[in-house]
């Protein structure tokens, strides 16, 4: 089974910058450094196992020529268990 989740955010990202995020889960703290990232859609949602209690995001900050950065100010994630 899986649950649903969504990640919403508040940055200044620039034109010619971008801001993606990625998310790992597992049932405990010694698994998740073992599981993989896995990209966040462009809408914010993501899938976890309906037993995963430990959660991991990071955010990737992507310039065009490295002059413009986006800026994170908020990071805030919901789940919705089925």
């Amino acid at each position: 089974n899986a649950g649903e989740g969504m990640i919403s955010f508040i940055a200044d990202v620039p034109e010619g910058s971008r801001l993606e995020f990625e998310i790992r889960s597992a049932a405990n703290s010694e698994n998740l450094l073992k599981k993989e990232w896995k990209k966040i859609n462009d809408k914010g949602q993501f899938q976890v196992d309906t037993q995963d209690r430990y959660f991991q995001y990071k955010a990737v900050f992507i310039s065009g020529n490295g002059d413009r950065y986006p800026v994170l100010d908020k990071v805030t994630i919901s789940l919705n268990r089925k």
